[in-house]
Order: C-alpha cells, then sequence, then structure tokens
C-alpha cells in the first residue's frame, strides 16, 4: 500500500514603487516584499518560512551626483526550496557620478555590507564608464555582484550569461544572491579594463 504525505504551500510577493518628495529632494523607492510557507511531511522536503524584504532608493542630489540605497533583509531556513537560503541580509551604497552632467560618462562609487553569521563583510568597487560612440569603454577596481544580463564569449557559441536561480529569478533581489556574489570583501589591487563592441 503506497504512503500519503501532506504538502501545503503559501506564497505571497507585494511590490510597490512610488515618487517621494523630501523637501526640495524627489526620491524613487521600490519597495517589495515575499513570504514563502511550506508545510509537509514528504521526507525529501523541508518545512518552514521564509520572508524576504526589499528597499531600494534613488535619488539625485544635483551638479551630476546621483545616491542610490539598497537595503535587503532575509528571515528563513538555510534549505533547498527557499529564497533564504540564497541570499543574505545586506546594504548597498551606490554614488554616481555623471560627467558634465551626461550619463555617456559615468562615475561609480559602491560598498556593499553583508551581514552573515554576526560578522559584517565590506566589499568596495569603483568604476568608470565611457561611451565612444555606440561602444563602451570600462575600467574597475574590485569586483561586485553581476548586473550584467547578456554577454557572451567573443567568437564563440558559448552563453556566458548569468541566471539567478529560480527562488530569486524574477525578484528586485534577483542579481544580489550569494551566487551572483564573485567576492564578499573588496578585491584588493583587482583592475579591469574592458571594451564593448556594439556591431
Amino acid at each position: 500500500m503506497a504512503d500519503y504525505y501532506s504538502y501545503l504551500s503559501f506564497k505571497n510577493y507585494l511590490e510597490i514603487s512610488r515618487t517621494i518628495q523630501l523637501g526640495n529632494l524627489y526620491v524613487d523607492t521600490v519597495a517589495a516584499g515575499e513570504l514563502v510557507n511550506f508545510k509537509t511531511d514528504f521526507p525529501s522536503l523541508s518545512s518552514g518560512t521564509a520572508l524576504i524584504g526589499y528597499l531600494e532608493e534613488k535619488a539625485s542630489l544635483g551638479n551630476g551626483f546621483e545616491l542610490t540605497l539598497t537595503q535587503i533583509g532575509v528571515k528563513g531556513p538555510q534549505q533547498e526550496g527557499f529564497a533564504s537560503n540564497f541570499i543574505n541580509n545586506l546594504a548597498n551604497y551606490r554614488l554616481s557620478y555623471y560627467w558634465y552632467g551626461d550619463a555617456d560618462n559615468t562615475l561609480n562609487l559602491e560598498v556593499t555590507q553583508r551581514y552573515r553569521s554576526g560578522t559584517v563583510l565590506t566589499n568596495c568597487y569603483f568604476s568608470f564608464i565611457s561611451e565612444i560612440g555606440k561602444h563602451y569603454l570600462k575600467f574597475e577596481y574590485g569586483r561586485k555582484p553581476r548586473e550584467t544580463r547578456n554577454y557572451f564569449d567573443f567568437d564563440t557559441c558559448q552563453d556566458s550569461r548569468f541566471y539567478p536561480v529560480k527562488e530569486l529569478k524574477g525578484r528586485p533581489w534577483a542579481y544580489w544572491g550569494d551566487k551572483s556574489t564573485f567576492c564578499d570583501e573588496t578585491s584588493i589591487n583587482y583592475y579591469s579594463l574592458s571594451l564593448t563592441m556594439i556591431f
């Protein structure tokens, strides 16, 4: 006689985008949250509740400066099937400067702090991006979580695009997961110069 098992799942996701005015400052805000609950006695599955909160604020400070703050809070099991197994609490601070107010020439300074097991891991990153016609020149110091979604290895059929795990896919925190992280702390003396050519 076959064994009978129970399985109950509940998933809820909410995302809100608003522009908030603080005096003369306009802040573009994205707030999102996800609650996932599994309850089962199936041997290969885990029961539990995972909760993720996301907040992003972006504001123009004038004179070509833009500030972006991103905070992610995570609580839940470190087990397969739960998003909390693939992402940790973090805060990211990015200051961008658009040279002469032109987004084609951008300086970015970022600091990411990841909170793991009672410790704070800090990663600093700097980049300069310049548009040359329809091509892009990029200089980087340090490394940061992946943002590029769609590049291929030159002159090959190799698809080197990064795909987030299914538990994070489609969420604003999809590219902040642990698998998209090159390093938790600053890569000292790591420099990169690249040219992207579009034909």
